[in-house]
């Protein structure tokens, strides 16, 4: 470990240090060859650079020892490497992310739907992409939430929970779908749950979020109390943002 930090001070220029990738590599290669699996993958990922996914046999020979050496992060890099690099294998990198996601991993989870979604390294599978998307969606990926629901969508499942889900963690335009949706449903008990995902979604400036709370208290929608005291401060907000349709309800 002490390798392994000396390695991330040299590669990263911390504590008043120049980065120097070379001497980087050095500190990673002592810690590797004592058996710790992060520092192989430490090793192998100074090949990345820019953005890139930085190919080549010599980044997968220190990830393979990273996984080796029992780091289930490197699943996902050898998944990427795999999946992004001209002599990748696509069925090996769907089956590293779905070791990735075995091993805990979220990122490997979305992956994992993300190539059984769209037939990468195998048949689409949209059951396995639901599960791995569910997954990932439930331990707060945005993401993977919208994801489940595009599975949802194509199994002609109820995608309401997932709408809940994806509002939940984050994803403003979900929240405004769950609204209508909830609003079609019709369910007067479920008022204060369209008046959390609109108030999350008029909370982050979205004027239709702040419209549809004005809609739901100016209605009296969801079993919620028809109020035009209530409702106009949400118009307001919403015309102020530059809603031209709430502006007309005030």
């Amino acid at each position: 470990m002490g390798c392994k930090n000396v390695g991330v001070v040299r590669r990263d220029g911390l504590l008043g240090q120049a980065s120097d990738p070379i001497a980087a590599a050095t500190w990673f290669e002592k810690a590797c060859n004592q058996r710790l699996g992060e520092a192989c993958r430490h090793r192998g990922n100074l090949y990345k650079s820019e953005g890139k996914p930085g190919c080549g046999t010599p980044r997968l020979a220190w990830l393979d020892k990273a996984i080796a050496a029992g780091d289930t992060m490197a699943y996902n890099e050898r998944g990427f490497y795999h999946d992004n690099c001209p002599d990748g294998d696509k069925a090996i990198a769907r089956e590293s992310f779905r070791q990735a996601c075995e091993a805990g991993s979220n990122t490997g989870c979305y992956n994992t739907g993300l190539v059984n979604l769209y037939g990468r390294g195998g048949d689409v599978d949209l059951a396995a992409a639901a599960d791995a998307f569910e997954t990932a969606c439930k331990a707060a990926e945005p993401d993977a939430c919208t994801k489940r629901i595009l599975v949802a969508e194509k199994q002609q499942e109820d995608v309401v929970p997932w709408y809940a889900f994806a509002c939940g963690h984050g994803a403003i335009d979900w929240c405004l779908d769950y609204t209508v949706a909830l609003i079609n449903a019709g369910d007067a008990s479920r008022g204060p749950t369209a008046i959390f995902a609109s108030q999350k979604a008029c909370d982050a400036k979205n004027a239709i979020g702040c419209r549809n709370l004005g809609v739901l208290h100016n209605k009296g929608l969801l079993g919620i109390p028809k109020s035009r005291e209530n409702a106009r401060p949400y118009f307001q907000q919403a015309c102020d943002l530059g809603d031209k349709p709430a502006c007309g309800e005030l």
